[in-house]
């Protein structure tokens, strides 16, 4: 996979590189500074050149995620069962719309993603916090919650911010306490195919849920606004099939098109992707020790700094741009995106060592 340099990341008019000032490494939103995969170049010029740039058609998006989830993790996906949507987050309102009723309450586990904060109250859908204990769920408290009336629990499945890859007994034990309440699991997986090595990504389903998946994070397509929702079994078909037929028609048109042929052809440059960030990777964990434990998906490292607010430090003093830890629920952390190329991860390493020392020895990958 070819380095892009610092000077054509700068040309980017994406959120990521448009933000903050050409003196400032972005390291923030989940955003990949990598090239396309041949196939979605391909498939994107040809419909620029025919001024392929209306509606989306996205027939065959479930047939496409159907053969990449069999290939890369035996689960059989009907594609019938598929339902094109925006994005993932779009998905996640419009599950909670058909699972269930305004006012009941969305279990969360923070540190996590900030929209799982933001979009179930934005539909009348109230969050109910239960923290990670030591990076792991904590089931007996979602099981007091549930109890108590909490009718979902949205789940970031690889974890994010923090990288954690959910073994099945977890997710066996966390189905086992959904059942007895009654309630259904949503699952943002969008994150799953980029796990890396050392870990093995169990989907969700067949467990009562409902999957939300895309190859915007894997295929650097989140600016083509195309994901799919999954039904994960048949206990919570019946509510996916009555999500109205004109929320497909908000997916993009190009996105369709690139999501489609990811899925379909682009397992070579995928593995070769994940390769590079393996690498990426090895870079963070040797630099910064134990500041962090080393994620087992993705492209983003959970660090652990000495400030309330460290990022915003960080761009005052460094001039690198970080997530900050307290919009995914904790303080004294930020979120890294080192799916970048090495010379920009080197030299924004450098810059957060003069201000955050590495503690001790690095932590072993796996």
């Amino acid at each position: 996979m070819r380095e892009l340099s610092l000077e054509e990341l700068r040309q980017r008019r994406s959120i990521k590189w448009q933000l903050y000032g050409p003196d400032v490494l972005p390291l923030w939103v989940a955003e990949l500074d990598v090239s396309l995969a041949d196939c979605v170049t391909t498939v994107l010029e040809q419909a620029v050149a025919r001024a392929d740039t209306g509606y989306a058609a996205p027939f065959q998006l479930g047939r496409a995620f159907a053969g990449f989830a069999k290939r890369h993790w035996g689960w059989d996906v009907d594609p019938s069962w598929c339902v094109p949507v925006g994005d993932v987050m779009a998905g996640v309102a419009e599950a909670l719309k058909v699972l269930t009723d305004p006012g009941d309450r969305v279990v969360i586990c923070p540190p996590v993603y900030h929209p799982f904060f933001e979009v179930p109250p934005s539909i009348g859908r109230p969050v109910e916090l239960v923290p990670l204990v030591d990076g792991a769920l904590d089931l007996p408290a979602i099981d007091v919650a549930l109890g108590a009336g909490a009718r979902v629990v949205l789940l970031s499945s690889p974890h994010n911010p923090t990288g954690r890859v959910w073994t099945p007994e977890e997710l066996d034990q966390l189905d086992l306490v959904v059942r007895r309440h009654d309630a259904v699991v949503l699952a943002d997986e969008v994150h799953a195919p980029l796990t890396l090595p050392g870990a093995t990504f169990t989907p969700y389903a067949p467990r009562r849920s409902v999957v939300l998946t895309s190859a915007s994070k894997a295929f650097n397509l989140a600016g083509l606004k195309c994901a799919l929702l999954v039904a994960g079994n048949e206990d919570v078909l019946p509510a996916v099939r009555r999500i109205p037929v004109e929320v497909s028609y908000k997916v993009g048109h190009l996105g369709a098109l690139a999501n489609e042929v990811a899925l379909t052809d682009g397992d070579a440059w995928l593995a070769d992707l994940v390769r590079h960030l393996d690498r990426m990777r090895g870079l963070v964990v040797d630099a910064l020790g134990d500041r962090l434990t080393p994620p087992q998906a993705s492209y983003l490292a959970w660090l652990r700094l000495d400030d309330e607010r460290p990022a915003e430090r960080l761009l005052r003093e460094q001039r690198i741009a970080l997530s900050e830890g307290a919009d995914f629920g904790l303080t004294h952390h930020a979120r890294l995106n080192f799916g970048t190329t090495t010379e920009v991860l080197t030299l924004a390493l450098d810059r957060l060592l003069t201000t955050y020392p590495a503690e001790r020895a690095s932590p072993p990958l796996g």
